[in-house]
């Protein structure tokens, strides 16, 4: 008889549920599968979007919004006992944040002990006291008071997290060090970085647009924290200095999300009289559709609020377009670019620092040359299929170990 082969089973949400994480996992394991057959335990849906992919095996067991999840999961994995198992873990993966914390600590205790499979996660985020006070300062005064001790139920979390895994995947070196900060210098051989994986830049005969246009491109989940509406007001001034100027404003709404802010910075476009150079696209894009928006773009912006401690998933998508851009200076962006070099930064939540770093680039090609083409160098060594080889040299080595 031959020898029996490991299994490698991996829990993440997949397409066509609408997350950052689901659209990261998606690319992540359509190139993985190229190299070795994978069986995912995925969310409600996902076995239809994925029925046509031969070397990519759906169980349906959990779906975002119940807290019952848990028990499908560990029901489908100890009947299957990998060898190991691969954990892609958001913020909030099962219902809520705390519940997604308590699920994915029993889980991950279950497959170990009992199960005895070696365990990997990928931590797409860490939860820091600044991204708390962040979360908070426009909120009640009795969260803000409460931020120090949320801050330490965290810290207790991913403390517990690392002592189950057997390796823990961040994106950068900034979330590394951030992560060992809250769990101790004695767990740094158990953190892994493999960054975000890049879309590689995709070659379209375009129409031609007047020369004398410049379009600005904000891309990705429609979400208050992204500093859309800063962006709206920034562009309101900056029109009136360069008539020129359009604005395109693409991307859906996140699961959960609700309409009702897009739909008041659509009001404002109107009120104002700028609906001729503001372009609205809400709605999930197809990757054909984003690679065009990113070629006809001469200048993309994103000017996000958030202080998470994270890697983001847009910047990846852009990088190899030789595209200059503008981003606000928040981890995800300070921890991947150099400012002045591959980016204009400006303070988040400031519209006066936005306008003016619209008016440099769109007065500057020399300038947008330059970033687009620096920006550029940072795909090198991570497009999808170069991170699919990562994981998948990390999953053999784990399984050498004794």
């Amino acid at each position: 008889m031959g020898k029996k082969l490991p299994k490698i089973v991996v829990i993440a949400p997949l397409l066509p549920l609408r997350t950052g994480i689901a659209v990261y996992s998606h690319k992540l394991y359509m190139h993985l599968q190229q190299f070795i057959p994978l069986l995912i335990l995925a969310n409600k849906g996902a076995s239809n979007f994925y029925k046509h992919v031969k070397k990519m095996k759906i169980i349906e067991c959990w779906n975002f919004s119940s807290m019952l999840s848990f028990f499908s999961i560990v029901k489908a994995a100890a009947r299957i006992r990998p060898n190991v198992i691969h954990l892609q873990l958001g913020y909030t993966w099962i219902k809520n944040a705390l519940i997604t914390q308590c699920s994915s600590l029993i889980l991950l205790f279950v497959l170990k002990n009992l199960i005895k499979s070696r365990i990997i996660v990928t931590l797409h985020g860490v939860i820091t006291i600044h991204t708390l006070k962040w979360l908070f300062k426009n909120t009640s005064f009795l969260l803000t008071l409460l931020a120090p001790i949320i801050a330490a139920e965290w810290i207790l979390f991913y403390r517990y997290l690392i002592r189950l895994a057997d390796v823990i995947i961040v994106h950068n070196m900034l979330v590394k060090r951030v992560l060992i900060k809250l769990v101790g210098e004695k767990f740094s051989g158990k953190i892994v970085i493999i960054p975000h994986g890049v879309d590689r830049a995709k070659k379209y005969l375009l129409p031609e647009k007047k020369k004398s246009i410049l379009n600005l491109l904000f891309v990705g989940f429609l979400r208050k924290s992204k500093g859309i509406l800063n962006l709206i007001n920034a562009f309101l001034m900056s029109i009136k200095k360069m008539p020129n100027l359009r604005l395109i404003v693409a991307g859906p709404l996140h699961v959960g999300d609700k309409p009702f802010f897009i739909k008041n910075i659509v009001r404002i476009v109107r009120q104002n009289k700028i609906s001729y150079a503001v372009t609205f696209i809400v709605r999930f894009l197809s990757e054909d559709e984003l690679d065009k928006l990113i070629r006809v773009a001469d200048i993309i912006v994103l000017p996000y609020e958030d202080f998470f401690y994270e890697a983001s998933g847009v910047l990846a998508r852009i990088i190899d377009y030789s595209k200059p851009l503008i981003c606000t200076k928040i981890p995800k962006f300070y921890g991947e670019l150099e400012p002045g070099k591959d980016a204009i930064f400006i303070r988040p939540n400031d519209v006066n620092d936005l306008y003016r770093a619209i008016l440099l680039l769109a007065s500057n090609s020399q300038l947008r040359s330059s970033l687009g083409h620096n920006l550029k160098k940072k795909a090198q060594r991570r497009y999808w299929d170069c991170v699919a080889r990562m994981h998948l040299k990390l999953y053999l080595d784990l399984l050498k170990r004794k």
